[in-house]
């Protein structure tokens, strides 16, 4: 049996409707395409290696947006999502601890 090598671009949004893309076969998962970024991208069209992201992509009723878990890239073939609006959400920043923001003094309340 032939393996399909059809390959496809896979337009990511990276910066405020700047597009780049990823070839992808039918095999591709989404975090391939996380994997290919990494090797085809340049640097700066990269989101902050300190920040945590994911792929925001249109739900299949294309009036909802989500967030895709690690878990779902392992699984979801990124053939599925080539026609969708597929976007880079930046997250919380990785060096920042749980309670960071703990000890931040906040404004007093003024009465009038």
């Amino acid at each position: 049996m032939e393996k399909n090598t059809c390959t496809k671009e896979c337009l990511v949004d990276y910066c405020d409707g700047m597009k780049a893309s990823v070839d992808v076969t039918f095999e591709h998962t989404m975090a391939d395409v996380r994997r290919l970024m990494y090797e085809d991208w340049d640097a700066d069209m990269l989101p902050d290696q300190d920040v945590e992201w994911a792929f925001s992509v249109v739900g299949s009723s294309c009036d909802t947006r989500y967030r895709m878990s690690e878990k779902e890239e392992h699984r979801k073939k990124a053939w599925n999502f080539i026609s969708r609006d597929i976007r880079i959400l930046e997250g919380v920043d990785k060096n920042c601890i749980k309670d960071c923001n703990k000890n931040k003094k906040r404004p007093a309340f003024i009465a009038p």
